[in-house]
């Protein structure tokens, strides 16, 4: 019997039931025999699963198919997650998935395949290698096998759990991706039936219906997902072959195969009908309009939509790749998976990639039309009406739809139409729908109107070109900005400011001055701005009247309505965007910007007022040359205080990471000699950093500890912006007293004189024989010895070792001297030197060198604050991992004053939680970088807060990661505080509306 014949049959003996009971009952004592129906469900997909065995996933099957992320709402949490089946080669099936991958990996507790010699690993795939070939063999006890039968309980008893099942059959009601969870689980239930497991599959069986009882809902999911996997196949092969017969056939074949409960299945039926005209061979009339002729090479690209070749088997197109790479860039394991993504995503696409936009707009470009679309596209008018011929056309084209619908069976709407799913299925294109888009995407347009039907689509084609097809591309630009929606203005009046005739500038100048939101313009007034410059001053002088009459009284951060509005909003007031595009056309210099902020003082703590004239200047400096910037401020650094030195480095700094377009830039950039010579008097300021300023922080980090310093800092990322990119490594591998600052000014000092400035450190310059006699010595050191040993080795060596020592985890875990080392205290210090600490508050808590960090040990401390509140309010004792994750460090500080505070942003994310605990005289908490856990204090008598949920809870999460043999070392932060000292220090804006994080 076909597995498919008799989909009702596969129903039974399932509960027929669709009433939903208030809470979900526990299965019952004695089980139905599903028998029957699991067996029919195995036989529509699931390969031969006689003798497969239970094991944890490995991390090299990535592309194992998975369950959908929506049976995470379930909560069942197994120990493993996919089956390995019996036969050569080896091969693993997902968990309640169907289809079958090839793995050199069998999953927990398998034989590992020798790697492959003639490969060249990274560097780190070399080190862990030569660290595990240098170990002596050692006998382990066997590890306990994944246990199927125990995992399969676990899921019985997570689809018992009535509030978790309650609050899922609800959801299901708006949610019917929900389904993903009865579905996966009936097919885990036919992989454990077909593996031999009958009794347990039957068990699972009827929890899941005891759970959701709509079985015909949950079988047709189930059925659902096997029709879609196989659709997909389908489809992909089609795309790969251009077989129209063997697609049709098999289309027509899964309709048999699958009669019902197949969300796709009507979008299917819709599509054989137009498959059977093109395996028959039919061929659309030659495309024409009433009175229209259409111009020959209009014709024959038309034509080309037709005769899109067939790519030979294992040949289609292969686009994607980022410039300047190629196949061989791609590691080997990973190759042929990301092929196939690009394939499939490439297949049917050489009729050519079509210009988005206003493609009616001709663009000065070298390069030829690549295919049919663009063709017709730099045709201009002529293309335009072409495109209007064929706009009903519904002859099938090897082009991919681009909804790429994947027929998902949990995602059933029982308001689509069968025309709806059509339309966004994942299937061949019409040659009408190319027209389509095409058209759509340069027809002017409302901002509500988003009509695309065809017919409606041809006679607004035919009537825009009767009426402007002699327009010249400016006056076409003009209409469109004009009458189409924001993006065609915007399009439009980008066009306008990039051309080089006046023509085109007094359109565009006419257009922004005389519209109703001036500010709608203002991301391309900018451009125009940056291209037109000392020529432009006139027009700016103009915009700046009614932009500034426009915004009168307008609440910026409420009004973010368009890119312009946002863009001026980013400035922080329309007088600070304005001078900032002062800068553009003369009308006033940086030098007269950075004299203006000069006369203010500098605020000694926290940011820039947004109002200030430094905040003025920062914002102006984002579009100014570094160079020009540079200049600026040695001319002005010799009248500025310590604190507006500060100010204008921070703005600069700023600067230096960004190019003009607010995008990150890692290029170098040229200073000339003079340029040079006037920070030389800078770079030897010898001056104390101010200690409150919210920049010292930041120099005092990197082991800075004087303005001259501040300013080799910041002028070796003006001159090498990637240098701020290594910062912070440079400061994970260093030895007091050497620091990121102390390097820097090596590399300064060198560079300025026209000297190589020394490199930065590099762990690809470690030999590969080096680095196996490092980890070879580090896997047999004990803890004590590790560090003492990476402290001998220079920067580039510790470098290879920190990215060595980040390769462990649960796979491949760590030498036991290794793992010893990391959860211990080895230095008191704080991370960033320029943060307060005070090592006799670690003193009085016996927090030493040595000391081992546990969660026991974090609880009986939080309760510790939490019972001392009032004296100790203020209080933070933090743990950061060491450099190189070798160790960590340990750091305390009182901070209940308002700089100290300020300077701590969990300590003020603390302050808010008061909002939560409105009867708390204090608070205590233990925190990682993703969740907290809370002591109250009230009346003196402190009490833990419980957590709803364990998976959300500080404590919990630490347990794991002490437990794991993973190397990464999480933040974890102790404090107290007091609601009398929270209301004190918070700042103004604490009354802000709170949101949990």
């Amino acid at each position: 019997m076909r597995p498919g014949i008799t989909l009702a049959a596969l129903m039974l003996p399932w509960p027929v039931t669709a009433q939903q009971p208030a809470a979900p009952p526990s299965p019952p004592a004695t089980t139905v025999d599903f028998s029957d129906p699991l067996a029919r469900l195995a036989a529509l997909g699931l390969p031969d699963m006689k003798g497969a065995t239970w094991v944890k996933t490995p991390k090299e099957a990535s592309d194992l198919p998975q369950q959908s992320h929506q049976f995470q709402n379930l909560g069942a949490r197994l120990h493993g997650g996919a089956w390995k089946l019996a036969g050569d080669p080896p091969r693993m099936i997902g968990f309640g998935t169907a289809h079958a991958i090839e793995s050199e990996d069998g999953g927990e507790g398998e034989e590992k395949p020798a790697p492959d010699a003639a490969a060249k690993p990274g560097l780190l795939e070399r080190m862990l290698r030569n660290h595990a070939a240098s170990q002596p063999p050692k006998e382990e006890p066997p590890k306990p096998g994944i246990s199927v039968e125990e995992d399969a309980k676990r899921l019985i008893d997570a689809l018992s759990d009535t509030t978790t099942v309650t609050r899922l059959v609800e959801r299901l009601e708006y949610d019917s991706d929900i389904l993903a969870i009865p579905a996966h689980c009936l097919i885990f239930a036919a992989q454990l039936h077909a593996a031999g497991h009958a009794d347990t599959a039957n068990r699972l069986a009827a929890a899941v219906f005891a759970a959701f009882p709509d079985a015909t809902r949950n079988v047709d999911s189930a059925v659902g997902y096997f029709a879609a996997g196989e659709l997909a196949k389908v489809t992909d092969s089609f795309f790969e072959k251009h077989d129209w017969k063997t697609y049709r056939d098999s289309l027509k074949a899964l309709l048999e195969k699958y009669p019902r409960g197949w969300s796709a299945a009507s979008g299917i039926a819709m599509l054989v009908p137009a498959l059977d005209k093109r395996v028959a061979g039919e061929q659309p009339p030659v495309p024409s309009l009433p009175d229209i002729t259409l111009k020959p090479e209009a014709l024959a690209a038309l034509g080309k939509f037709l005769e899109v070749e067939t790519a030979p088997e294992g040949e289609a197109p292969i686009r994607g790749l980022p410039a300047g790479m190629d196949l061989s860039d791609i590691p080997a394991e990973h190759r042929a998976e990301i092929l196939k993504m690009m394939r499939r995503q490439g297949a049917g696409m050489s009729i050519g990639e079509s210009r988005s936009g206003l493609w009616i707009l001709p663009q000065d470009s070298k390069e030829a039309p690549a295919g049919a679309v663009e063709q017709l596209q730099a045709m201009g008018m002529d293309g335009l009406i072409a495109f209007a011929a064929v706009a009903e056309d519904t002859t099938l084209v090897p082009v991919r739809n681009s909804s790429h619908y994947s027929g998902d069976p949990f995602d059933n709407d029982d308001d689509e139409s069968p025309q709806q799913i059509y339309d966004s299925l994942d299937r061949p294109k019409t040659r009408g729908e190319i027209a389509c888009d095409v058209l759509a995407m340069t027809l002017p347009r409302s901002e509500d109107d988003d009509t695309s039907d065809p017919a409606t689509l041809r006679v607004a084609a035919v009537d825009f070109w009767k009426k402007h097809r002699t327009k010249s591309p400016i006056e076409l630009a003009v209409l469109f900005a004009r009458e189409g929606d924001d993006n065609q203005r915007q399009q439009a009046s980008h066009y306008l400011s990039q051309r080089p005739d006046e023509e085109a500038r007094q359109a565009f100048e006419k257009l922004v001055l005389g519209a109703d939101q001036p500010s709608a313009y203002a991301s391309v007034v900018e451009t125009y701005l940056d291209l037109r410059k000392a020529e432009a001053r006139g027009f700016f002088d103009a915009y700046a009247k009614v932009l500034s009459r426009e915004l009168e009284g307008v609440n910026l951060n409420d009004a973010r309505s368009s890119r312009g509005l946002y863009q001026i909003a980013a400035a922080g007031t329309v007088e600070k965007y304005l001078k900032k595009l002062s800068l553009k056309v003369g009308a006033v210099s940086l030098q007269e910007l950075i004299d203006e902020a000069l006369k203010q003082p500098a605020a000694k703590k926290g940011p820039q007022r947004s109002e200030s004239p430094m905040a003025a200047l920062a914002s102006a400096m984002s579009s100014v040359p570094v160079p020009d910037c540079l200049k600026a401020i040695a001319a002005a650094a010799p009248r500025a205080t310590p604190e507006q030195w500060l100010d204008l480095h921070q703005a600069l700094l700023s600067r230096a990471y960004r190019d003009r377009r607010g995008t990150r830039s890692l290029e170098p950039v040229k200073l000339p000699a003079e340029l040079i010579d006037g920070w030389r008097p800078l770079l030897a300021k010898g001056d104390e950093l101010p200690p409150k300023h919210q920049f010292t922080s930041w120099v005092k980090g990197y082991g800075g500890s004087t303005l001259g310093e501040a300013s080799m800092l910041v002028l070796e990322v003006a001159a090498f912006p990637a240098s701020g990119e290594r910062f912070n490594e440079y400061l994970r591998i260093c030895d007091p007293p050497d620091s990121t600052a102390t390097f820097v000014t090596s590399r300064v000092h060198a560079w300025i004189d026209g000297k190589e400035p020394p490199a930065w450190p590099d762990a690809e310059k470690v030999p590969e024989a080096r680095q196996e006699e490092i980890t070879t010595k580090l896997g047999s050191l004990p803890a004590a010895e590790i560090r003492p040993f990476v402290k001998a080795l220079d920067l580039s060596e510790r470098l290879a070792v920190a990215e060595w020592v980040s390769g462990f985890d649960e796979e491949t875990p760590p030498p036991p001297g290794l793992l010893d080392l990391r959860d211990q205290v080895v230095e008191l210090r704080p991370f960033n030197l320029g943060f307060p600490h005070d090592p006799a508050i670690l003193a009085e808590f016996g927090i030493q060198a040595g000391y081992k960090v546990e969660a026991g040990a974090l609880v009986k401390l939080a309760e510790k604050l939490a019972t001392d509140a009032k004296a100790r309010s203020g209080t933070a004792v933090s743990f950061y991992q060491a450099p190189m994750g070798l160790g960590m460090f340990a750091s305390a500080a009182r901070k209940n004053d308002e700089t100290s505070f300020a300077s701590d942003y969990y300590l003020q994310r603390q302050a808010h939680w008061f909002q939560r605990f409105e009867d708390a005289d204090a608070l205590a908490m233990v925190a990682n970088e993703q969740f907290v856990d809370f002591w109250t204090v009230k009346d003196g008598k402190a009490e833990p807060v419980p957590q709803e949920d364990a998976d959300s809870s500080a404590i919990e999460s630490l347990k794991t990661h002490f437990a794991s043999k993973s190397m990464d070392a999480p933040y974890i932060m102790i404090s107290v505080l007091t609601r009398e000292d929270a209301e004190k220090l918070m700042p103004d804006n604490s009354d802000e509306e709170f949101e949990e994080e």
